[in-house]
């Protein structure tokens, strides 16, 4: 059993990279929407899904008061965030083989100027 409240934060937690992610592209709309409101961010990103459908009944049931309250755990949450840190996995690591590649360049350029201030 899950409280109504964690799961609401983990959802928080892993709609709002969605949202930066598709914003990113418009910039100049990311810049005059930030902060969002949770259900603006919602609609954006997950406008008619299975997994929007799942925390809109969590949303009613926090507002209803049900938030220290336990249940069952929600598999359309669970898919999504189990989607999402796989995809997050895959970017970090991605990210890690472009700073090294750049690490890489960075140190021959130092090495290529060094031999040629060396050199005269």
């Amino acid at each position: 059993l899950l409280e109504i409240e964690k799961s609401y934060q983990v959802d928080e937690v892993f709609i709002s990279p969605v949202w930066l992610r598709v914003s990113a592209n418009c910039f100049t709309d990311f810049i005059h929407t930030v902060p969002v409101r949770f259900s603006n961010l919602l609609d954006s990103v997950l406008p008619d899904h299975l997994t929007r459908r799942a925390i809109d009944h969590l949303l009613v049931m926090k507002i209803q008061g049900m938030e220290s309250k336990y249940g069952p755990a929600i598999p359309e949450i669970n898919h999504f965030i189990e989607t999402e840190m796989t995809r997050l996995q895959k970017s970090a690591s991605q990210q890690e083989k472009r700073q090294t590649a750049i690490e890489l360049l960075n140190t021959l350029f130092r090495d290529m100027v060094e031999r040629r201030i060396r050199i005269g």
